[in-house]
């Protein structure tokens, strides 16, 4: 059975084959979630990585208010050298399930596993802090953290931010609800058109936000969690919400929300580690050494495999 939606005047045909694809897709993408738990422990070793998160869920730095981007300073880090000192990696616990924080307080995902790993081959200690993706960037950008995985590369971060090797790429997506109808389209260009004079919500500081902004007449909404912005599309407060795929069909999956992806995606962008401006370099160096290393002997793809099960990353 076909459903008839109506696109700028012409009747598209979704058919049930294409929406049964969407759901093996969450599927997958959710199927082999494994959360690394990093135990606190106040007598571990010095080498030890630790998990350094609060016991509630709120997962808020406590030590300075959020600044924006634009208004955070560039300061030489607190750590000046990777050599001897603890790498601190900051994660949003929102962006499953490539770093996601579970009901009793576990970390992990794709890419929290991937740092991991690169840290422990290059021998040096390093612990997770875990606060929202706005935060992320300002911490690292000032110095209170040294790296940020999954962070997605353009040229306005790296006027700020320098950045590993790319081993992965987000497809940012447009997700509507699965009644709704007029948005979408075969093209990027299409699928943004579609969106003129729509209300959109985005996660805040996210990097699609330039594309949809060079949209005329697209009313934007920034929300401080991608979940936050399909459960206020339910809620019909927005129209449609922009996220890259894997991340919203996990959530769609894992909280059964009637949200289907709008057309094919609008942008797909590498991504990487950010890491603090002043940083050593040659911390850098060693780090895409070790992620090449990976490449190699297969560890990439089997993390890879692991969370995304054999479709990897593909868009269908």
């Amino acid at each position: 059975m076909e459903e008839a939606r109506e696109h700028n005047g012409n009747v598209t045909q979704h058919s049930c084959a294409t929406s049964s694809r969407w759901r093996e897709t969450a599927w997958l993408a959710g199927s082999a979630v494994v959360c690394l738990l990093v135990a606190m422990t106040s007598g571990c070793d010095a080498d030890e990585p630790r998990l350094l998160i609060k016991s509630q869920p709120t997962f808020q730095f406590e030590s300075s208010p959020v600044v924006s981007i634009e208004e955070a300073p560039v300061v030489p880090p607190q750590v000046p050298s990777a050599e001897g000192n603890t790498i601190v990696v900051s994660v949003s616990p929102h962006l499953a399930p490539y770093t996601m924080v579970n009901a009793t307080g576990e970390l992990g995902g794709y890419d929290v596993e991937v740092v991991s790993t690169i840290l422990r081959r290059m021998g040096v200690p390093y612990s997770f802090t875990v606060a929202s993706w706005p935060r992320t960037l300002t911490d690292v950008k000032v110095g209170r953290a040294q790296l940020a995985p999954s962070m997605t590369i353009s040229e306005q971060r790296r006027r700020v931010y320098q950045f590993t090797e790319s081993y992965n790429s987000y497809e940012f997506v447009i997700f509507v609800h699965r009644d709704s109808a007029g948005i979408g389209g075969q093209t990027p260009e299409e699928v943004l058109q579609s969106l003129q004079g729509r209300k959109v919500g985005l996660l805040r500081d996210s990097i699609e936000g330039w594309l949809l902004r060079a949209t005329r007449q697209i009313q934007l909404v920034e929300m401080s969690s991608v979940l936050e912005c399909l459960e206020r599309l339910v809620a019909e407060e927005v129209e449609a919400c922009s996220a890259t795929l894997q991340t919203g069909l996990y959530y769609v999956r894992d909280r059964e929300l009637p949200v289907v992806p709008a057309g094919v995606p609008i942008a797909v962008r590498p991504y990487a580690t950010g890491v603090a401006p002043h940083f050593d370099g040659n911390f850098v160096a060693h780090y895409n050494a070790v992620l090449e290393q990976m490449r190699a002997d297969g560890t990439l793809a089997a993390l890879t495999l692991k969370w995304f099960g054999s479709g990897g990353m593909q868009f269908e």
